[in-house]
């Protein structure tokens, strides 16, 4: 597993370089061309996000629900987490808190991205609550399990993971072999019980090619090298630029550099696929990277503004809608469009006004 890394960094300088990695891609039946043909039209709009939102009580969840549909918002994503819901072994479901949550978001007529992950101790390859799956068809069962419950409920999109770029939400290190592995099971699993479905890879952060991790772009070429075309509908990514605007012209700024991530697409025959940016955000407070509350919300109108004028962009998910606590260091703690106590900073009503 340590060699791993290397040896994916040392391909993909080969891969990218003489672009022959479409001529090593396996050809996808034209039935599931087909399927895909729905999830490739044209979708659109924003969305909002809140750490745990579909297990927060009822009176928390429609206040959060409500505020992000008075700002003119269409989409939300939240975790459905195979941990809770599988948490005492393979033949054990605990639906309720998702359940409620899906129906609390049809009745603000807002579209799910339901996130799943992260897994169960008995089906876990380690210690940490990130590893992944020891074997991806428990994975599988459980994605096709939730699409078969939720498709009848209105919720037919699905991320697979969550920035398995990272070691922190993949561990012990980034391994993109293993996370194709992963989308070649639950992408048919979960089209198996729901044929409409929308299946969006697990959104990359931004990251560089050091340590245990992989920066968004590496991590893709190596995704389609290990055979992970024709397993999702779209590509996720997180297109984080803080502290500095998105359009900021730099080879680091995955915001800016969204562009050529549809042109590698494009390369191997996936340039009808959507990006859909799963997350993105901008943090207030005091910490080393936080920006003025102003400076916010002027970055995520600009954004948002950049986004929807490119034709190969799905929807794009505000992280995130309220302060995680008073604790103005802490960098996600502050990254709120709504402080703790759910008073508006100016990217509230900023947003509201370019959305409606």
């Amino acid at each position: 597993m340590n060699n791993v890394s290397g040896r994916v960094r040392t391909r993909l300088v080969v891969v990218v370089t003489t672009i022959t990695i479409a001529a090593s891609l396996t050809v996808v039946p034209t039935r599931a061309r087909a399927v895909e043909s729905v999830a490739e039209q044209r979708v659109q709009g924003i969305g909002g996000q809140q750490p745990g939102l579909a297990y927060e009580r009822p009176a928390a969840l429609n206040q959060d629900l409500g505020a992000m549909q008075a700002a003119g918002m269409t989409w939300v994503r939240a975790d459905f987490f195979w941990s809770s819901i599988q948490s005492r072994g393979p033949g054990s479901w605990y639906w309720g808190p998702t359940d409620a949550f899906v129906k609390a978001a049809k009745a603000h007529h807002l579209h799910v991205v339901g996130m799943l992950a992260y897994a169960p101790r008995w089906a876990r390859s380690g210690p940490d609550e990130h590893d992944p799956p020891k074997n991806p068809n428990d994975y599988a069962n459980f994605a096709r399990a939730a699409a078969r419950r939720y498709a009848p409920m209105g919720v037919h999109t699905w991320e697979i993971w969550n920035e398995p770029n990272l070691a922190v939400f993949w561990a012990p290190r980034a391994d993109p072999v293993a996370y194709a592995a992963l989308l070649r099971r639950a992408y048919p699993a979960i089209k198996s019980a729901d044929r409409n479905a929308t299946v969006i890879s697990g959104g990359l952060a931004p990251a560089r090619d050091r340590g245990n991790d992989l920066s968004p772009m590496s991590f893709i070429v190596a995704l389609y090298y290990h055979g992970a075309k024709g397993n999702f509908d779209g590509l996720g990514l997180h297109p984080y630029s803080y502290p500095y605007a998105p359009m900021k012209k730099a080879s680091w700024n995955v915001f800016y550099n969204t562009p050529t991530v549809h042109k590698l697409m494009a390369d191997v025959g996936d340039g009808n696929k959507k990006i859909w940016g799963t997350e993105i955000g901008y943090p207030t407070g005091t910490s080393s990277k936080a920006v003025s509350e102003q400076t916010q919300a002027n970055d995520l109108v600009a954004a948002i503004t950049a986004w929807q004028k490119w034709s190969f962009t799905g929807p794009m998910f505000i992280f995130q809608l309220r302060d995680s606590s008073t604790k103005k260091s802490d960098l996600v703690d502050n990254m709120g469009i709504l402080r703790w106590s759910g008073q508006a900073k100016p990217a509230y009503n900023a947003i509201r006004n370019k959305l409606r």
